[in-house]
């Protein structure tokens, strides 16, 4: 059955369409986004900051409100949570990199390159999404003990997935180890596509 002409992305979810699209997400809100000299040099984003570190921060939450308020807008439920000050952590506001939740209850903490990244793991970022959007952890997937090892698989940052097909694509670089690609797709019933 297509989509009804006009039908939001939310009411697609519904009606059992858009498996590809979550309907519901976690958001760090910004508390000390900026450089980050240690992750700048991997990341060919990043740019040294002209303005000032207080205008770079306020942009962040101005941008972290009107995204939030869109995604709200077309029914997505959004999870925000307040960074916490100290350490500073100019890249809490990807998530993403560190952890992911699954349809099956799969929560997956994930190796991350730098260890200047390693504070946004936060306990009590797991336990708002468990408690305001209902998640249940049927199986975590740790795979931090890899830091140790010098292998790296950071999140969605490193995979894109394709949940109808149950494939999902790496491209292979120092944050995104093949090796814990395929033990991912192993555990979680995905066909690994590494380039």
């Amino acid at each position: 059955m297509e989509p009804s002409a006009g039908s939001s992305p939310a009411a697609q979810l519904k009606e059992g369409r858009g498996r590809q699209c979550a309907d519901a997400v976690l958001m760090i809100e910004p508390g000390a986004f900026g450089y980050n000299p240690d992750t700048a040099r991997t990341n060919t984003f990043q740019r040294s900051e002209s303005a000032g570190a207080e205008a770079v921060r306020a942009e962040a939450l101005a941008e972290f409100a009107r995204l939030r308020r869109a995604l709200e807008s077309e029914g997505v439920e959004v999870c925000a949570v307040e960074d916490t000050a100290s350490p500073p952590k100019p890249d809490a506001v990807f998530p993403n990199n560190w952890l992911s939740f699954h349809e099956d209850g799969t929560l997956v903490l994930y190796p991350m390159e730098s260890a200047s990244r390693r504070p946004e793991r936060r306990q009590e970022v797991i336990d708002a999404v468990i408690e305001r959007l209902h998640f249940k952890v049927a199986h975590l997937l740790d795979l931090t003990h890899f830091e140790g090892e010098g292998m790296f698989l950071e999140g969605t940052g490193s995979l894109v997935l394709d949940h109808a097909e149950r494939v999902a694509y790496a491209c292979a670089s120092p944050r995104t180890h093949p090796a814990l690609v395929a033990e991912w797709a192993r555990e979680l019933r995905y066909e690994p596509v590494v380039f």
